[in-house]
């Protein structure tokens, strides 16, 4: 089978995209807002408190915690 050519304007296998997505304006403005460290940070720290509630949660109502599916 041979290999499809690489899309030098995106790592994701089958996408077909013909420029960079950060030059759409509402990605970059998306991408400029979001991505800083600060804020993925905390994204960060909010996402493993939610998986850590949910565990809790499982583990106090005697359910099987089901670690795997959050990750």
């Amino acid at each position: 089978m041979a290999q499809k050519k690489a899309n030098p304007h995106c790592p994701v296998a089958g996408c077909r995209v013909s420029q960079p997505h950060t030059d759409d304006p509402l990605i970059k403005a998306l991408v400029l807002r979001y991505t800083s460290p600060d804020k993925l940070l905390g994204w960060v720290q909010v996402s493993l408190g939610q998986i850590h509630d949910s565990i809790l949660d499982d583990y106090n109502s005697s359910r099987c915690p089901k670690v795997a599916d959050r990750l």
